[in-house]
C-alpha cells in the first residue's frame, strides 16, 4: 500500500501564544478542537516529548471516534507535532502525524 500525504493548513486571526494555549490546555481544546457534528468527551495531553495524546469525540448519534498518540515534537509557542491513530466506527486509520 502507497502511502499518501495530505497538509491541512488553518490559520487562525489570533497571536500565535493564544492558540498554543487554546490547543495545549485540554479546557479549551475540548472546546473547539472536534469536528463539526461531533462534541468532544475527553482529551488528555501529556505535553512532553513521547507523552500520550487521547481524545474522544462523540457524533450526534452517540458514536465515539477515538484518538490515541504519541507526542514526538513540542517548541513552546512554536510547534506541536503528535503521531496518532483514530478508530471510529468500523474503520481505524493509522500512521497519522498533526
Amino acid at each position: 500500500m502507497t502511502q499518501e500525504k495530505v497538509q491541512i493548513t488553518r490559520e487562525f486571526p489570533y497571536a500565535i501564544s493564544k492558540v498554543y494555549s487554546a490547543f495545549t490546555n485540554p479546557g479549551l481544546a475540548k472546546k473547539w478542537l472536534a469536528p463539526n457534528q461531533f462534541t468532544c468527551e475527553d482529551i488528555v495531553y501529556e505535553l512532553q516529548f513521547g507523552g500520550r495524546m487521547h481524545t474522544n469525540f462523540v457524533d450526534v448519534q452517540g458514536d465515539n471516534a477515538k484518538s490515541e498518540g504519541k507526542f514526538s515534537l513540542i517548541v513552546p509557542n512554536s510547534l506541536i507535532e503528535y503521531e496518532f491513530e483514530v478508530s471510529y466506527l468500523d474503520t481505524q486509520i493509522e500512521n497519522l502525524r498533526t
